[in-house]
């Protein structure tokens, strides 16, 4: 019996300590998941605050580089529109030209630029610096491009009050001229441009008319002949109404430089008027007298009627009044050319072509000249 009570007071010494050790055990074991678990959240917590920081900053330089490009293309239109835009006096609308208006850099040699065409195929901008020595002497090659918009037609144009011949409305235009670029068939230098526009005339040349480019390309010629050691700097840059095909007006710049690179003023007299960076320029419209034309498409219609025609006419009218009695009878004489063998025949001989032999003409009545199949000619 004492020896079992040992045992059971050793035991009883004991199992405190197991029980010590199993709650230190399962502190430490608590303690450790606690750690273990918490570590992680924090990291992930971390990284979910550095991705979304990244995702904002992202936003933001975005949103920045937007707000930056819209302020450069305001600033950008803001200081060149003077240069870039122009509004037509005589349609009131808005015209854009798709260059500066900007003398090349001197560099004291001969430079030729011109712009690609745009997306539509109409020429944009041609420039060129030269002196005197540079003007082409070449022969002057065939020209077949067509610029986009090419269309022509003959036209009645009022040469006087009782004549109205027919000229060509259109020319395929040169926006720097062959006197300075000797370049003929390049589609980048090309545009339909009216004849009146181009050569100052219906037909021919007329470099006194200040609305012409003409007049302008011939006195700069002069000018480079004048001043053989020093350069024009020449841009010429068409200007268009939205997406038509046609320019409703060219716009010229031109200024002198001398050898050392010092800017000469031209002045040339006629439309002219103060550009940027001390050239000069003038805005000549793309028209002419006798049309009415369609930009978007090229075409046009003639405004000018042919005089002659309504003489005819009056005088048809007058000679069917006064022999209206006749007329009605078939009795009425008439005139028939080629020694009567004409299909037509006439009331007057005033009406006939001019190269018709008065000679060869055989007189009969208007019912003798029906009863042979004749009719009467319009023309009379």
């Amino acid at each position: 019996m004492s020896r079992n009570n040992g045992v059971k007071r050793k035991h009883k010494k004991i199992l405190p300590i197991i029980i010590i050790v199993l709650l230190l055990f399962a502190v430490l074991c608590s303690c450790g998941k606690s750690d273990t678990g918490s570590k992680p959240k924090e990291k992930a917590k971390v990284e979910t605050n550095v991705s979304n920081t990244k995702k904002d900053e992202v936003k933001d330089t975005s949103t920045d580089k937007e707000q930056t490009s819209v302020s450069s293309q305001k600033a950008t239109t803001n200081n060149t529109q003077k240069s870039v835009t122009k509004t037509s006096k005589y349609k009131n609308k808005l015209l854009t030209a798709f260059a500066n208006q900007k003398p090349l850099s001197f560099k004291k040699k001969r430079q030729m630029v011109m712009k690609q065409l745009d997306s539509l195929g109409r020429a944009i901008d041609s420039h060129i610096q030269l002196k005197n020595s540079d003007e082409p002497n070449k022969k002057r090659e065939q020209l077949d491009y067509d610029p986009v918009g090419w269309h022509n037609y003959r036209f009645f144009y009022k040469k006087s009050s009782t004549s109205t011949p027919k000229a060509w409305l259109m020319s395929r235009g040169h926006l720097v001229g062959y006197q300075f670029s000797g370049l003929n068939d390049e589609a980048r230098n090309l545009v339909p441009e009216t004849a009146w526009l181009n050569a100052g005339n219906y037909t021919g040349m007329n470099d006194n008319n200040k609305y012409s480019m003409l007049y302008y390309e011939n006195r700069l010629d002069d000018w480079l002949s004048e001043n053989p050691s020093s350069y024009l700097d020449y841009q010429v840059t068409p200007l268009y109404y939205k997406n038509e095909l046609l320019p409703r007006q060219i716009r010229l710049a031109y200024i002198g430089y001398k050898n050392d690179g010092s800017k000469i003023k031209i002045t040339l007299g006629g439309r002219e008027e103060a550009g940027d960076y001390g050239a000069t320029v003038v805005y000549l419209n793309n028209t002419s007298p006798n049309a009415k034309i369609n930009y978007a498409t090229g075409t046009a219609v003639n405004t000018v009627k042919n005089i002659r025609s309504n003489a005819n006419a009056n005088n048809t009218s007058k000679n069917q009044s006064v022999n209206n009695s006749n007329t009605s009878s078939g009795s009425q004489t008439v005139y028939v050319t080629g020694g009567g063998s004409s299909d037509v025949y006439w009331f007057s001989k005033d009406n006939m072509p001019s190269n018709t032999n008065m000679n060869n003409i055989v007189t009969m009545t208007e019912q003798e000249a029906k009863d042979q199949g004749k009719r009467h000619s319009l023309k009379d």
